[in-house]
């Protein structure tokens, strides 16, 4: 990996450099997305670096990656070269946007009469990344591309100024201390997910880092794993109408400390949770249990006897409990499809990169 001169990003392109000068030579940071159309022209046009395919049919690929210290992202890219056309994917090869570039007024001649036109290409990415890869396409079948400039635009990441990288996640030990104090046990299925996200989170590693949002999916969880709850309007358009029995027991619990404290809970923020977070639960679970001895007593339940269905009633257990199984079924299925892609993407790379060394070797 190349790194530009003020450390925050390294490059890589799975083409080898014919070339004296690097990729680093070429390479620049802005903040801001603070593109300067002119600033590549500070190179000299006869100093670009040129890349050359050592394999037929390999795609010409630059990988860029921020410092794993650094508190930046990707959010923008300039890159002035022979390629028309560029497209840019994250390392698990999720497509992030396509940019058809504008020729410059400056030709590159390379020690030869052929004329070597540069188109200028710029990118904003919706979503920053700490990492993509940039395809060079439309070279006009060409074996080798000349690149003079990569400027990339990087932003700033909130909550990770003057402090280490917080990554979305789960405090599973404040969960099972919880539970404890609580006097709940989890059910085989439960505690074997438990198990499984504690090792992920033990064994964390950039190919794996997020896969807590992608698991929410697109419920009321996914919000919550992001920090911001929904209106009561906006929940009340988008979810389902909820029992009579239950929303009372919503309306008498304090709604406005739920979403902050399971926000702060998803993203590891042990030390902004709130510390009424304990006793919250305990009166929400204080409340059911008066509500089922209150059903259980109450005169219509003698007459008319056992309703099965009800919502204070065995019905309402055993709705919640296949809710929850087909959940956590989802869950499952689309943690092995992540890390599926994952370890598919990881080993492609590892291929590459073993045959260009292999083939870098047999050329010397």
């Amino acid at each position: 990996m190349f790194s530009s001169k003020d450390g925050l990003i390294s490059a890589n392109s799975s083409w080898p450099c014919s070339s004296q000068k690097q990729l680093s030579d070429v390479l620049s940071t802005t903040l801001d997305n603070k593109l300067n159309d002119t600033q590549w022209f500070q190179h000299d046009r006869n100093e670009a670096v040129c890349l050359e395919r050592a394999e037929e049919d390999s795609p010409c690929v630059v990988t860029l990656q921020c410092s794993p210290g650094s508190a930046s992202a990707i959010s923008s890219l300039q890159v002035v070269s022979e390629a028309r056309t560029i497209e840019v994917y994250s390392l698990s090869g999720e497509y992030c946007g396509t940019c058809r570039g504008e020729e410059v007024q400056i030709s590159h001649t390379n020690g030869s009469e052929e004329e070597r036109h540069f188109y200028r290409n710029n990118l904003i990415l919706e979503s920053p990344a700490v990492s993509c890869e940039v395809k060079l396409l439309s070279l006009g079948g060409r074996s080798s591309v000349s690149v003079a400039h990569v400027c990339v635009g990087l932003e700033t990441l909130k909550g990770r100024q003057g402090g280490p990288r917080v990554e979305p996640g789960i405090d599973l030990q404040q969960v099972q201390a919880m539970m404890e104090e609580m006097g709940t046990t989890l059910s085989p299925g439960a505690q074997n997910l438990l198990e499984l996200v504690q090792c992920q989170q033990k064994n964390k590693s950039d190919m794996l880092n997020g896969f807590i949002p992608l698991l929410m999916g697109g419920g009321a969880l996914s919000c919550l794993s992001r920090g911001g709850g929904a209106s009561s309007a906006e929940e009340a358009e988008s979810g389902p109408n909820l029992p009579s029995g239950l929303e009372q027991l919503l309306s008498a619990s304090n709604q406005n400390q739920i979403p902050t404290a399971m926000s702060a809970l998803l993203n590891s923020e042990s030390a902004t949770v709130s510390p009424d977070l304990l006793p919250m639960l305990q009166s929400v679970c204080g409340q059911v249990t008066q509500l089922r001895l209150e059903e259980a007593t109450s005169p219509e339940r003698k007459k008319n006897g056992e309703r099965e269905g009800h919502i204070c009633c065995g019905g309402f257990e055993k709705i919640l409990e296949t809710v929850v199984e087909k959940r956590m079924d989802e869950m499952e299925r689309r943690l092995k499809e992540h890390l599926d892609l994952r370890l598919d993407a990881l080993q492609q790379r590892l291929e590459i990169t073993l045959q260009q060394a292999l083939s870098h070797k047999q050329q010397q």
